[in-house]
């Protein structure tokens, strides 16, 4: 089964008391790579959902987004002593040093952020069952909407796939050609040059030489290799992004190869028809994990 780097999922929980809400986003990344914005005091949560998450996921950028309210919050005041008690003294020695009047007081305390701070507290006992729940259906369906997007990349990967096929067979086809052609415009440029004077055993050294510049049947026979290989592994289902995108550069250079040693058009055409597929493919590779 494929499945695509790209997913959408949010789900929402609510009771009299309690409103959580989790969303969760996909997108195309070379490694897994997860985001997870928390409220500060869940922050403890934050290894068990990115452990979950690696359980589930192995490549892409995905990002988790959990927001909470609670009716049955409280606030606390918190005074930050070490930082109020360091301001305090800072004003101290500015006072002593410019033969300052005023002494600190606290409206000058008050203009620094991070002196008094107010902390929501929840009992987290109760809300964590919940958060977990909902986690876990949210990312149930974020694996179902990547499953979906998969498939159809599955389909349009395996449609190219054909079409390299196709454009290969008719290689395949013509390879028998190959030999006669470079007969054929041997003997030919030998007969402008020599007339009738043609010796055989030239033309024979000449065929055999030309013959292995020429040839591939090598390339054939490692893309047919390569074409099942990739077969397998797209049949075998997973993460298998990177491995086929392997295979695709693989396919691509014996390709390269047959265009760069052909003579005849037909094998011409049906290289650039197999490189513009293999191009397809490749960037719908991206988009699968």
């Amino acid at each position: 089964m494929i499945h695509s780097m790209t997913g959408y999922a949010s789900r929402e929980y609510s009771s009299e008391n309690l409103t959580l809400s989790i969303e969760i986003k996909g997108y195309n990344n070379r490694y897994l790579d997860p985001q997870i914005s928390l409220p500060s005091t869940l922050g403890r949560l934050e290894q068990e959902l990115r452990d979950e998450l690696k359980t589930h996921i192995s490549r892409g950028r995905v990002e988790v987004y959990l927001r909470l309210q609670s009716g049955a919050e409280q606030t606390r005041v918190r005074i930050d002593d070490s930082q109020a008690e360091a301001l305090v003294d800072a004003m101290n020695q500015l006072k002593r040093r410019y033969r300052l009047k005023n002494r600190p007081s606290l409206s000058d305390l008050m203009a620094f952020d991070g002196i008094i701070k107010l902390e929501k507290q929840r009992d987290q006992e109760d809300v964590l069952p919940i958060i977990r729940s909902t986690f876990s259906q949210a990312l149930t369906e974020f694996n179902e909407s990547r499953q979906r997007e998969g498939e159809s990349t599955a389909r349009d990967i395996m449609e190219q796939l054909q079409r390299f096929g196709n454009s290969f067979q008719v290689i395949r086809n013509e390879e028998s050609r190959i030999e006669s052609h470079i007969n054929t415009q041997l003997r030919s440029r030998f007969q402008e040059v020599l007339g009738d004077r043609i010796e055989e055993d030239r033309i024979l050294t000449e065929l055999a030489s030309l013959l292995v510049k020429h040839s591939i049947n090598e390339e054939i026979s490692r893309l047919q290799a390569h074409i099942q290989q990739f077969t397998d592994e797209f049949n075998r289902g997973g993460a298998v992004g990177k491995r086929l995108d392997f295979l695709c550069q693989e396919m691509n250079r014996e390709t390269n190869t047959i265009g760069s040693k052909n003579l005849l058009k037909e094998i011409s055409a049906a290289v650039i028809d197999m490189k513009d597929a293999l191009e397809n493919i490749r960037e719908q590779l991206r988009n699968i994990e």
